[in-house]
């Protein structure tokens, strides 16, 4: 070599067909399909057309085919393969079509805009041009600028790998499963600093039913065709986006151990002739709470209702809500009749504050600052002779007693 002569290397590969087969199709598995696409273009220039990959490149990543031998001579070979699942693990199967691969990205595409949705309707720091700057919220709100583009980027990549699967194997780009405007319900960025603009639990469940209904099927097709394993996408994620978030459960479990101690704690409180019964805790406890979330709120007939709980306004009217449901069901009827006073958001404490009497399974209880009303009393005695009750527990926990006998003793 002479000087100044720069020298060359070269270096030469070998590429095993089963090695490429399993690169292939880890990418194919993973969610990098589009990348998978481009290895193979860049491997076999001649074969990146659309036709060729929906023949040939389609086959070897779905498993139908294989590649065996090596690079050197006489070259790669495609042989039949019968393969449903990346090396043998049943969540981790290849998808046969591209239809399918599309739309289980769209799918993920809607699942990512709700929970960017979600994100953004909840940020509590937002630039307000008309008030002082505050350093602690223009630090939060910097952080939140950070999460939000982190969703951002998530909803990107799934749009940008569809729009690329589509021009590999030349479909037309369809984005028809994108959320509708009324999903999640909360109002605009300023919903968590004003009552008035929460989405309450029932709106939150119908938007999830909204949701569910478009994405279920969707999940039965590929857990019918692939198998049961597949992770199509995450139903607590589709929840959360939804305003039905994990704890909400967790407040189901803890009423339920709380009633289980309870009734086992003091079962002098089990007794029939006050209408405390004994509850079948793990059913019946979950199915009366959401039943008693319901849309229509109107007074009842106290003589023939089916609820054993409730609240009684100072007219006497009835509304009867599930055991144990109370507070959610306080919530709906602030929201309904406009309910408030000065003071208190918190609607458990409205309905106290204006005298309404609170009916639990048999027991009445109320604020002491305000005697039940004429029309209370009658209620309360109508709803104890229509389930047959001699006795209830006014107001205390102790031994129950007759209307009059709380009379006399001054509970009412």
């Amino acid at each position: 070599m002479k000087e100044g002569q720069v020298g060359v290397r070269r270096v030469h590969f070998v590429i095993e067909g089963e090695w490429f087969t399993n690169l292939l199709r880890q990418m194919w598995v993973e969610g990098s399909e589009a990348k998978a696409i481009r290895v193979w273009e860049a491997a076999f220039p001649k074969q990146a057309t659309p036709v060729a990959l929906r023949d040939t490149f389609l086959r070897l990543v779905s498993g139908k085919a294989k590649f065996t031998g090596t690079s050197d001579s006489p070259g790669l070979q495609m042989e039949p393969d019968d393969c449903r699942f990346y090396q043998g693990d049943e969540s981790l199967p290849l998808l046969n079509s591209w239809e399918d691969v599309i739309l289980l990205k769209k799918t993920r595409l809607y699942v990512a805009e709700l929970d960017l949705r979600r994100f953004r309707y909840g940020r509590r720091f937002m630039d307000q041009p008309d008030e002082p700057i505050n350093v602690f919220e223009w630090a939060k709100a910097v952080d939140e600028n950070r999460l939000e583009n982190n969703l951002r980027r998530v909803v990107n990549g799934y749009l940008t790998d569809i729009q690329n699967l589509c021009v590999g194997f030349g479909a037309d780009l369809k984005l028809d499963m994108l959320p509708t405007e009324e999903i999640p319900l909360l109002t605009g960025p300023t919903a968590l600093r004003r009552r008035d603009e929460y989405a309450t639990y029932l709106q939150c469940k119908r938007a999830y039913s909204v949701v569910r209904s478009q994405l279920e099927p969707i999940d039965r097709y590929f857990k019918a065709k692939y198998g049961e394993a597949i992770c199509t996408f995450n139903w607590q994620d589709v929840k959360d986006a939804c305003g039905i978030p994990v704890r909400y459960e967790e407040q189901l479990d803890k009423a339920v151990d709380a009633a289980r101690e309870d009734m086992a704690g003091e079962p002098e409180k089990i007794n029939p002739s006050v209408m405390v019964p004994i509850l079948d805790v793990n059913k019946y406890i979950r199915d009366a709470i959401r039943e008693g979330d319901r849309e229509v709120i109107e007074p009842e007939d106290v003589m023939t209702t089916v609820w054993t709980s409730g609240y009684i306004d100072r007219k006497g009217q009835f509304y009867g809500c599930s055991d144990l449901g109370h507070v959610a069901f306080a919530d709906n009827l602030c929201e309904k009749l406009g309910l408030e006073v000065e003071g208190t958001t918190n609607s458990s404490e409205i309905i106290d504050r204006l005298g309404w009497v609170k009916v639990s399974m048999g027991r009445f209880f109320w604020d002491t600052a305000k005697r039940p009303s004429k029309a209370q009393e009658r209620t309360m005695m109508d709803y104890m002779l229509a389930k047959g009750m001699k006795t209830a527990i006014f107001n205390v926990f102790g031994k129950p007693q007759t209307l009059m006998e709380a009379l006399e003793d001054g509970q009412l």
